[in-house]
């Protein structure tokens, strides 16, 4: 329990890094870095309860060897869950003082490239004794307790006769003394370094990696040193097909790739445009699809946690909005190229700004209104089936439908809607040109056709995929695709587009 809990606070800490800190840094977002300071307050409190569970797994180590006799009672499940509660509210009500009550804030700072404090005595204090030096001392008392607690298991196997020390012991004092040597090496570089340097790779790589790194290597370390956790995690990766894996790093491509897409309209200044806007929000759908995917979905599947399997049609309710959404916003921006080939004089006036906003909430409301009504109003559910790896809508004549004609009807209808009028407006152009006197069909205008013809089948197979896949391939494979619907197509923009990224 401890452990999951340590596990827990470092992975949403790299969670608010992936979400917030990440898109704030790479697409220069200003109202994020204004609002910086609520991030940095959690991630202060994900960082400050994780080094006191890091405390308690030590003390609960040392009481399992000494104390056999009254450890059972003494961290049973009902005073492990009461500790941990007390140990987060140590830390929520300490924080809460310090950068809610008082004028102390943790903020993105743009000259330093990283998280500081406010430049004030009382925030220096906090970071000297209650950051640093509670830090440095709690890692000191790791080592030395874990070395003691090893010190005592050694002189136990040695009164039964057992003086080899065994693989597991050299890994637990491996991973102890690895996990304290790091945090004593990033601490004091953390504060010392910026003190000599004003490089900006320097200060950026101590100011933004070294603090998430902090997280990211205790887990590592924990994996890598504990043969139990690696061998649980592998066997419940088989018995998912590997498909949680997959799902995983197709969404860590579907996220990277849609906002590289926000990152290309964002630095060319063209978020005032009709075209732009469309496929802004086509990027964050599909995104926020992706995300959905990598944080709920993938540990679903690979960790098997009940509690997440029991409430997935939260999730699918989630992951049906998104693609409803993205679907009818393909629909527009097949419109939107479409209005802006065949009446280029009113095209401005009809797809302004003010007008495509309104189109897009106009669509995500009704996508939203259908959604509501089938799942949450009807009994309608689309949820985790652990039979087939994947999603699956209720076993009713009212979903069955939904699925044929709402779901798959609409999509391919949708498909051939988009490849009818790309090609079209495409026509138009090269008539336009030809009249111009270009006859030779442009790199440009055949990434075009790439694009339209290649991803809006995409949109189709996934359709086909749910209903007529029946083997355990074919489930691994429909589970697939709902992801990659939302990842392809923004992979065939980027391509055509790359020179705008790079």
């Amino acid at each position: 329990m401890l452990t999951g809990n340590q596990a827990v606070s470092n992975g949403l800490f790299c969670v608010i890094y992936l979400i917030y800190v990440t898109p704030m840094i790479v697409f220069d977002l200003t109202f994020l870095k204004d609002n910086s300071h609520h991030a940095g307050f959690l991630l202060l409190l994900c960082y400050d309860v994780s080094i006191q569970t890091h405390a308690l797994i030590t003390v609960n180590r040392f009481c399992a060897v000494f104390l056999p006799m009254v450890y059972k009672s003494l961290f049973n499940s009902k005073c492990t869950n009461l500790i941990m509660l007390l140990s987060f509210l140590i830390s929520l009500i300490q924080l809460t003082i310090f950068f809610q009550i008082l004028p102390c804030r943790i903020y993105y700072n743009e000259q330093e490239l990283g998280y500081y404090y406010t430049d004030l005595p009382i925030c220096w204090d906090y970071s000297l004794y209650l950051d640093m030096g509670k830090l440095m001392t709690i890692c000191t008392f790791n080592v030395v307790v874990d070395t003691i607690t090893i010190w005592k298991v050694r002189r136990i196997r040695s009164g039964h006769g057992v003086t080899k020390f065994q693989k597991k012991e050299i890994d637990f004092l491996k991973q102890s003394f690895g996990q304290a040597l790091y945090l004593f090496i990033c601490i004091p570089a953390y504060y010392i370094i910026p003190l000599f340097t004003s490089s900006k790779i320097v200060l950026f790589m101590i100011g933004m990696i070294f603090w998430a790194t902090i997280h990211m290597f205790d887990g590592v370390l924990t994996l890598y040193f504990n043969m139990e956790i690696r061998k649980s995690l592998i066997k419940k990766c088989k018995t998912s097909g590997n498909n949680s894996v997959l799902q995983m790093g197709v969404s860590i491509v579907g996220i990277v790739c849609n906002g590289l897409i926000g990152f290309v309209i964002l630095r060319n200044g063209s978020s005032n445009h009709s075209f732009s806007i469309l496929t802004g929000n086509q990027a964050i759908l599909n995104g926020l699809f992706s995300i959905t995917y990598l944080i709920y979905v993938a540990p679903l599947m690979v960790f098997d946690i009940t509690f997440m399997k029991d409430n997935s049609e939260h999730s699918g309710f989630l992951l049906l909005l998104f693609h409803n959404a993205a679907a009818h916003n393909h629909v527009l921006i097949t419109i939107n190229r479409f209005c802006a080939v065949f009446w280029p004089l009113i095209y401005k006036t009809m797809c302004t700004c003010k007008h495509t906003l309104i189109v897009i909430f106009i669509s995500f409301s009704i996508a939203f209104a259908q959604m509501i009504t089938l799942f949450q109003i009807l009994p309608c559910r689309l949820y985790y089936n652990e039979e087939i790896f994947g999603y699956s809508y209720t076993e009713l004549p009212l979903c069955q439908g939904y699925l044929w004609y709402v779901d798959v009807g609409k999509q391919m209808g949708i498909c051939v809607f988009n490849l009818v009028v790309d090609t079209i407006t495409i026509w138009k152009v090269r008539k336009i040109r030809s009249a111009q006197g270009v006859t030779k069909i442009q790199k440009k205008e055949i990434d075009f056709l790439k694009q339209v013809h290649y991803s809006n089948p995409n949109y189709g197979w996934k359709g086909k995929a749910i209903k007529f896949h029946a083997s355990a391939a074919g489930n691994f494979g429909r589970s697939l695709d709902a992801s990659a619907v939302h990842k392809i197509p923004t992979v065939f923009f980027l391509n055509e587009r790359q020179q705008n990224v790079f």
